[in-house]
Order: structure tokens, then sequence, then C-alpha cells
């Protein structure tokens, strides 16, 4: 299933669909740096996944749960990226969701005014 969502800022599609990462290369652009921030929680075979469709790719891996949401975690993050020098033409994967959603939201919207 595709959903389109069409919002202030242009127009993005959920995809909701079995084994799609799997094939993500068809639906992101990984032909730039890509950072793909996830949880402990993640089994690391689809942290694998992801990495193996990259040209290139960077992980945070970061502890489970509401503690992860903290100026320390964000840090590390922003750090990594400013290590790695990421552009604002570059990519943020959130592999995970909840707390992992939110940082790698958060993170993507303020690295360099959003990427």
């Amino acid at each position: 299933m595709i959903i389109d969502v069409n919002s202030s800022q242009g127009t993005y599609q959920i995809i909701l669909k079995r084994g799609s990462l799997n094939d993500i290369k068809k639906y992101c652009d990984f032909n730039r740096k890509v950072m793909i921030i996830t949880d402990e929680g993640v089994p690391k075979k689809y942290l694998e996944t992801v990495k193996s469709q990259c040209k290139l790719s960077n992980e945070v891996i970061v502890k489970q749960g509401e503690s992860s949401k903290s100026i320390k975690t964000y840090e590390y993050c922003l750090k990594e990226m400013l290590n790695n020098n990421f552009n604002r033409n570059d990519l943020v994967i959130a592999l995970g969701g909840g707390v992992v959603g939110d940082l790698a939201g958060f993170v993507a919207s303020t690295y360099m005014r959003g990427i």
C-alpha cells in the first residue's frame, strides 16, 4: 500500500509493504551518504539489509528507550555526521520506531538547518 501525503512542504509517500526493506533503494536515492540511526532492539539483519544497498553509509546505534531522547545522544549523532562530512544533500534514515524516529527526525531537521 502506498499513501500519498500532501503537506505545505510538498508531497511525499508512505510505503507499507511486506519486505520493502529489501528494496529500499527503489524508494530512496542512495547515490549519496546515508546515516542510519537505529537502536539496540532492531535486529542487526535489518541494519545490514539497508547498509548493503547503500554506496556509503554510517550508522549510529543508540540504547532502546526514552533515555536516548537526550542532548548527549543528539550531540553524538551530530558529531558523527560532522566527522563523516555529511552535507545538506545527504540522507538520514530512521531504522526503528518511536524514539528512533523522533531522534532521527530531529537530527535531520536541525543538521545544517535541515537535510
